[in-house]
């Protein structure tokens, strides 16, 4: 037991250091790189151009269209005889994703995160395929819906030059694997996962594989919830599971960005080749973890059913967020654990404008520990805080009304309190906040649906009275 803890606790401590050390790398660039971190990962562009790497010849894209047809068949090996309308080009992809409709960044390109049923042929018989076609036959109408006439396939077997390779084919495949992150990672792309059955080589699962667990793991990173509003279609797919399963499986805390080391949750994850975890996914993870982090202007966590623990796991990486403009962990059941450990790394995300906590199981623990953190200087620049439907009573608002009294909060024009426990003792210490120019001027604060007399009512419209700031009650 003992030893199981050290172990913990060194790893703990070498991510934490690592963190460290990338903050303080990234503090020391000059403004237009910080900018630009992450860039590869959120602008469709950026993909497009990783597509075309090798002059376009690096990464082959199967066709949407062409695929569905294909049924009784299995997957192509790169080199395989085409026919041209087996493939799409990049251009072509540029054009229907511009002419579509989508409004929240998804692009007509599915990368496809599988095992290989055997060591010569990921689908020897097709099931891989069938797979694939099903999937696609049952979400194009929504595709469609969204002016997407077609769509790109990626899939590693049928994308990149296989071994043995020619001298060129070999620099192709280098060059394609440069974009591989960027496949499952980018916040646009979609991602398939086929993660029934085993491998009939050893017998291992899709979960006990390291290549196709840090496929998923950047597939969680930045992409729209499953079960958020704010997405154009699901955008992370298990086509292991049938029905409404597929896309509203349990959604885990995001990684930390050593976790394919040894010693980390994953360092013992299988590989075909044993030196690949050290040499390729464990560095190429941590590195990715970083640039997606340190790029990334929204975080949309939404209706996960994320608690406590994942809250912890979320903060530990959230200092790495420099850029992070938007934090949505709505309709989760964080309380207050979760919530003093978010307090506590809120003081690295300096951009931060909108933070939402709303529909959670905050309370006064949790939100005096927020307070804490703005006074510290967190939250300097939030516009908009919305913590409505949580647990805040008085000694919590009283608390938090102080934190603004400092100022704290005055660039904040929208603050979102109602569905809590506050009483007139609240009310009347955040009353004197913001009474004082505590919040912007013409901010609006949301009240509605706590345990307020009328007198604490009476006392909230007095404050505001003529002082440029509304209260709804």
């Amino acid at each position: 037991m003992g030893c199981a803890g050290s172990t913990e606790a060194r790893a703990q401590n070498a991510t934490h250091a690592a963190i460290e050390a990338e903050i303080a790398r990234v503090r020391a660039l000059p403004t237009e790189q910080q900018v630009a971190i992450g860039k590869k990962y959120i602008d469709p562009e950026e993909l497009w151009l990783a597509l075309e790497a090798g002059g376009g010849g690096s990464t082959l894209i199967l066709r949407a269209s062409w695929v569905m047809e294909q049924r009784g068949g299995r997957l192509p090996k790169r080199g395989d005889t085409l026919p041209p309308e087996a493939t799409i080009s990049v251009a072509e992809l540029r054009k229907i994703a511009k002419a579509s409709a989508c409004k929240h960044g998804a692009l007509p390109v599915i990368a496809l995160s599988h095992f290989w049923r055997t060591k010569k042929h990921p689908d020897p018989d097709g099931e891989t395929l069938e797979l694939i076609i099903t999937s696609l036959e049952q979400r194009w109408p929504e595709y469609a819906r969204k002016g997407v006439s077609d769509l790109g396939i990626i899939v590693d077997y049928c994308a990149l030059h296989q071994a043995p390779r020619t001298p060129e084919q070999d620099v192709a495949f280098k060059a394609g694997l440069t974009g591989i992150n960027q496949w499952y990672a980018h916040q646009g792309t979609t991602v398939w996962l086929v993660t029934a059955g085993v491998d009939r080589v050893k017998g291992l699962r899709y979960w006990d594989k390291g290549w196709t667990s840090f496929e998923f793991a950047l597939a969680l990173l930045i992409k729209p919830a499953n079960s958020s509003t704010m997405k154009d279609w699901a955008q992370v797919v298990d086509l292991g599971k049938e029905g409404k399963a597929q896309t509203e499986f349990d959604h885990p805390a995001l990684l930390e960005p050593l976790t394919f080391f040894g010693g980390h949750v994953y360092g013992n994850k299988t590989y075909t080749n044993g030196a690949d975890r050290d040499a390729i996914v464990a560095p190429k993870f941590r590195d990715t973890m970083f640039e997606v982090m340190g790029g990334v202007d929204t975080l949309n966590f939404g209706k996960l059913k994320w608690g406590d623990a994942e809250a912890k796991a979320l903060a530990v990486v959230l200092p790495l967020c420099g850029n992070l403009t938007k934090l949505q962990l709505t309709s989760n059941n964080v309380g207050d654990a979760g919530m003093v450990a978010l307090a506590g790394a809120m003081g690295s995300m300096a951009q931060l404008r909108e933070l939402e906590l709303y529909y959670n199981k905050i309370g006064d623990a949790g939100v005096a520990a927020l307070a804490n953190a703005c006074v510290g200087g967190a939250l300097g620049s939030v516009t908009e805080l919305r913590l409505y439907s949580n647990r805040i009573g008085d000694q919590g608002m009283i608390a938090f009304s102080d934190a603004l009294a400092s100022g704290a909060l005055r660039n904040c024009q929208t603050l979102h309190l109602g569905g809590n426990r506050i009483g007139d003792a609240g009310v009347t210490a955040l009353a004197e906040a913001y009474a004082t120019g505590a919040l912007a001027l013409g901010a609006n604060i949301y009240l509605m649906n706590n345990h307020l007399t009328d007198a604490g009512k009476q006392a909230a419209r007095d404050a505001t009275s003529g002082c440029g700031r509304k209260v709804y009650l």
